[in-house]
């Protein structure tokens, strides 16, 4: 973890040329433009964001503190904020030049403790995927599943892969509604299977990046991923 804060100028460009784990659902359905973005960029065709927030994605920036606090004092864990990894733990992340290939910000790490060398001693309870949805209706959709919604589970499962967490926990959170209804928290465990899967799919697409060259059509999958 490098301490580059979310939505920073300098986070913006630590991503630029690499899988994100934010677009993990692009990599395991071989996204042709979401390749070509990584290519420009390693190109040096990047330039970082500057564009405004969305009043709804501004409602959960804001209340996303809360939401961390709010599960601290549920769980009786410490959450530090969530930072950019730029170290993967996973030893196949990285290039033939010991660069990453990928990197990714989980919302928090519980009860995290770091050290000089992310690959040699990186020590995490879980992880943390937050959402503060400023349509109550959304939160009241979240608080009825037993399960994490399909599409955040693409970047739950990247951000293990990356950091070696056994779990991570989707968590949804409304102020308005009153404990302990403003908590939903729902753990998505570590499947090997799956983080097998995750290293196959994700060394493929890079070799088309590091080649500079999209897949041809018999290489796109025909149906959706499986996330799980």
């Amino acid at each position: 973890m490098n301490g580059t804060e979310q939505r920073t100028d300098d986070w913006h460009e630590a991503r630029a040329g690499v899988i994100t784990g934010s677009r993990m659902a692009d990599v395991l359905r071989f996204s042709r433009a979401y390749m070509r973005d990584i290519i420009e960029a390693r190109a040096g065709n990047f330039t970082p964001a500057r564009s405004g927030q969305s009043y709804a994605t501004q409602w959960g920036i804001d209340h996303e503190p809360a939401a961390i606090a709010a599960y601290e004092l549920r769980t009786g864990t410490e959450v530090n904020p969530g930072l950019l990894v730029d170290k993967p733990i996973e030893p196949t992340l990285y290039d033939k030049t010991g660069q990453p290939i990928m990197r990714g910000t989980p919302d928090g790490f519980v009860n995290f403790c770091d050290s000089d060398d992310v690959r040699s001693g990186f020590v995490v309870d879980g992880l943390l995927e937050v959402k503060c949805p400023e349509d109550p209706g959304n939160h009241t959709y979240y608080r009825m599943q037993a399960e994490p919604p399909a599409e955040h589970v693409p970047q739950m499962n990247a951000y293990m892969l990356l950091t070696g967490a056994p779990w991570c926990d989707f968590v949804s959170f409304d102020p308005r509604v009153p404990p302990p209804g403003d908590l939903h928290i729902i753990r998505l465990p570590r499947s090997a299977e799956t983080m097998k899967r995750y290293r196959e799919t994700i060394l493929k697409f890079w070799r088309h990046i590091e080649a500079g060259e999209l897949p041809a059509d018999i290489e796109l999958e025909s149906k959706p991923p499986k996330l799980f």
